[in-house]
């Protein structure tokens, strides 16, 4: 017990400092190179995963031929939900205030419960429905003065506010349904079926990397990508930008640590 405890705090220390990483990366690259930034943290999903899973496959037969057959169509639809979760996130990170970051990813929570009660038909007590209401509401208190904010504000204060977008502060609160969608699929697919856990994550990696292009012109409207929007040949600069930018070719890029940041 005091291992599984001792590994759940490592855990959550961990998924902390990557949320607050991601964050300073988004703000560091700024919303123009978003999706750059996502497709690239994608990409290095597959590498990192398959340093590690291919040496196992090699040295150990963690993989088996039934788990080789799996229909991939699976990992499809999971790579797909996952891809929509990151690309909100991409779309809100930059202009969603850190400090509010913590609370809405706790939105998950409530959004799990809600897909796993419509599509799982997994009741819950009345004190975990409490308690998802109790996050809801303190997620959207705690976004109000940036989505409103007071004229009788302080310099701070309103320095803080330029930051923040109302529509980005949404898409990153949503980016956490297709997420719980996705996690619902996995345990009402994965129920009764065992996959070695780097194969699985290598594939959706992939199916992930793949779908999330299709949503390249999406960034052509205002608020995706961009305050005004982009033209697609202004979409394509932005994304080889991005590249230039993660190879500090720019040096307000390179006095960021904007190859460090990303690959870390």
């Amino acid at each position: 017990m005091i291992a599984f405890a001792r590994a759940a705090a490592q855990q959550e220390v961990a998924r902390s400092m990557n949320f607050a990483l991601l964050k300073i990366t988004y703000t560091a690259y700024g919303d123009r190179r978003s999706f750059f930034v996502n497709q690239a943290i994608n990409l290095l999903y597959i590498l990192y995963g398959g340093a590690i899973l291919y040496p196992r496959m090699l040295c150990k037969d963690v993989v088996t031929p039934e788990m080789m057959v799996f229909p991939k169509k699976h990992f499809v639809m999971m790579g797909t939900l996952d891809s929509m979760g990151t690309f909100l996130t991409c779309l809100g990170t930059a202009y969603t205030p850190g400090s509010l970051t913590p609370l809405l990813n706790q939105l998950l929570i409530p959004f799990t419960m809600l897909v796993s009660t419509v599509w799982l038909r997994i009741d819950s007590r009345w004190q975990e429905r409490f308690g998802a209401a109790l996050i809801v509401v303190g997620a959207c208190i705690s976004v109000l003065p940036d989505i409103l904010p007071d004229e009788d504000t302080t310099s701070t204060f309103q320095s803080l506010a330029t930051q923040s977008r109302w529509y980005a502060i949404l898409f990153y609160a949503l980016s956490n349904l297709p997420m719980a969608t996705s996690s619902c699929y996995k345990e009402a697919t994965f129920e009764d079926i065992h996959l070695d856990v780097w194969y699985l994550t290598q594939w959706v990696s992939i199916w992930q990397f793949v779908v999330s292009f299709a949503y390249m012109p999406l960034l052509v409207m205002p608020g995706f990508g961009s305050k005004q929007g982009m033209s697609f040949h202004q979409v394509l600069s932005a994304f080889s930008d991005g590249w230039a930018c993660y190879i500090e070719e720019d040096p307000d890029c390179a006095d960021g640590h904007a190859f460090m940041l990303l690959t870390g």
